[in-house]
């Protein structure tokens, strides 16, 4: 090729990426303002120009997007790798990854059993089954984040299934990776199995041991740092690569070996940018794919499954929950929050495809379903308090008749208080030494046993819930204290208590000012605000100190003790 056909077809390859880019970032504008996840409107931007601008390239053209959107298949499935430190697959905690693993195992025999249905193979049945029981961590954790809902219940439990779902997909695709190379049978496999795990010992002795020992050198500069996570994350895939895994198993484990060094996050973060726009470039490339004929061929199949995904998934995922002693609505709410299916679904179906194992149209459907369910959970999601009251009722299993055995054991208390994390520890701890007789209610079975452990008169159930209020006396309660932010919760409280009781004080907590003052006109007796009382404190203490140093060591020293108890008894400050 000359030198002027090869300018001809790199600008050729720039033009079609800038135009591209254009589209994607109109798209994307549009999402926002319909409140639409941005992944939609890249997937789109391959549908509605990728198609024609891509495929209509030369072969350099189409091999360059696609080695662009491995690249950002790899540094994402590091980042996912730095998220899976042992230290945050342990504060999971085991009903999490029970809930997670059945979900699995369940999801992916029903969703097989409707494969075959609809004609296909069996190998494809069951890698495209497996691949609709895993759900979106990024787009989850973006519409919890946006709604401001990380911090409740379901959020956690709903985070952990799908660390669960990452750690379960992972080894999914290693063992893809290993069988694909066992053309001579057992042997190969256990060979194979073998060399990965020494493989995987021998990175991350050097991920643990030897770089943490430099990672202070490389944070020095972020440019440094920067530039090691991503030499690190390369090499490792290459190195997988050559040993006959994929270079996405590699990049998984490459991230999993930095994921306990104190700088991770930092590696995150850095490397988010870098991911984002290659992970456009790759939906844009899979939206190109699909082209009009092989859209219409695959709709009647994609919109079954996705009616699956949508339907039965979350159907599933809640009765787990509602198994392991959650309420109907944290139950509900669980399941609908995973009421999609996964980036790792597209990429455990484009190294299936890879391998031979299943066909070139069930890639397009899977990107059809993913389209599908992440647009109409986005909905599901946030509009959750408005279905819960209807569609919970699936699962009052258990609840009413464990309720009523348990309110009749109650009695009658002067307080009550409505949660017990964080701060309501701190509410426990004075009624205790004050003698007062209080009762916690908390809608966490694991807080709950906790507190009884401790003596403490406590009992599951939902703040949400005005008939449970009711039978619990709260508008009988000389005082009510809510440590439950959410203003919703707060005002059903409110209204439930002071349509009952106008005398009884009613204490609730807040992050938002407006929300505050809300809570105050429907006749709160006093509303916390934690970072406002926080400056108050540190204003009485410099009054009553002044500026010296040595002033405030005896408060600084009871700041540390009170810090450490709560750190050993696991109660964090929430990220506001």
């Amino acid at each position: 090729m000359s030198s002027r056909t090869q300018l001809t077809a790199h600008m050729e390859l720039f033009t079609q990426i800038g135009i591209l880019l254009v589209v994607a970032a109109l798209l994307s504008l549009g999402a926002r303002l319909l409140k639409q996840p941005a992944i939609v409107a890249y997937i789109l931007t391959g549908l509605l120009a990728g198609s024609f601008l891509i495929q209509t390239g030369d072969i350099g053209v189409n091999q360059a997007f696609i080695i662009f959107s491995e690249l950002g298949i790899t540094i994402l499935l590091f980042i996912v790798g730095i998220n899976l430190s042992p230290k945050s697959i342990k504060t999971v905690g085991k009903n999490a990854f029970v809930a997670g693993g059945a979900q699995i195992i369940l999801t992916t025999f029903l969703a097989y059993v409707l494969a075959k249905f609809l004609g296909f193979a069996p190998v494809e049945a069951i890698v495209l089954s497996i691949a609709f029981s895993f759900s979106s961590t990024v787009v989850v954790l973006k519409l919890l984040s946006d709604l401001g809902d990380l911090e409740k219940l379901h959020a956690k439990l709903a985070i952990g299934i799908l660390l669960a779902q990452d750690i379960l997909a992972s080894v999914c695709l290693i063992f893809l990776a290993a069988v694909s190379n066992a053309h001579n049978g057992t042997p190969t496999i256990l060979l194979l199995f073998a060399k990965g795990a020494g493989l995987f010992v021998i990175i991350w002795f050097v991920g643990t041991r030897v770089l943490a020992k430099f990672s202070k050198l490389f944070a020095k500069s972020q440019e440094n740092l920067f530039l090691f996570s991503v030499a690190w994350g390369f090499g490792v895939a290459s190195i997988f690569m050559e040993a006959g895994f994929s270079k996405e198993v590699g990049a998984l484990i490459a991230g999993v070996s930095l994921s306990t060094l104190p700088y991770s996050t930092e590696i995150a973060s850095k490397l988010k940018p870098l991911r984002d726009f290659f992970v456009i470039l790759f939906f844009i490339s899979l939206g190109s794919k699909i082209s009009g004929p092989e859209v219409m061929a695959i709709i009647p199949q994609a919109l079954i499954f996705s009616l699956f995904v949508i339907v039965v998934k979350p159907i599933l995922t809640g009765l787990l929950v509602n198994a392991l002693g959650y309420n109907s609505r944290v139950s509900f709410n669980t399941g609908v929050s995973l009421a999609q299916i996964s980036e790792f679904s597209l990429v455990f179906l484009l190294l299936a495809l890879k391998l031979g194992y299943v066909q070139p149209g069930s890639v397009g459907l899977t990107t059809l379903v993913l389209i599908v369910t992440i647009v109409v959970s986005s909905y599901l999601i946030k509009y959750s308090n408005k279905l819960e009251p209807v569609c919970s009722q699936l699962f009052r299993l258990t609840n009413k008749s464990s309720l009523e055995e348990r309110i009749s054991k109650i009695g009658t208390y002067d307080v009550i208080l409505l949660g017990c994390n964080r701060v309501g520890w701190d509410f426990v701890k004075t009624f205790m030494n004050l003698g007062t007789g209080f009762l916690v209610v908390d809608y966490n079975p694991k807080t709950v046993e906790e507190l009884k452990k401790k003596d403490v008169n406590a009992i599951y159930g939902d703040a949400e819930d005005t008939e449970f209020l009711e039978e619990v006396g709260a508008s009988r309660a000389k005082m009510v204290i809510s440590t439950i932010p959410d203003f919703e919760t707060s005002s059903v409280v409110l209204e439930h208590i002071r349509g009952e009781n106008p005398d009884s004080a009613v204490v609730l907590i807040s992050y938002n000012v407006d929300e505050a003052l809300s809570l105050y006109d429907k006749g709160a007796t006093y509303v916390i605000l934690p970072h406002f009382i926080s400056a108050q404190h540190a204003v009485k203490m410099l009054e009553e100190f002044g500026i010296g140093h040595k002033n405030f060591e005896q408060e600084k020293n009871n700041h540390i003790t009170y810090l450490k108890e709560r750190k050993t008894l696991g109660l964090f400050h929430p990220p506001h």
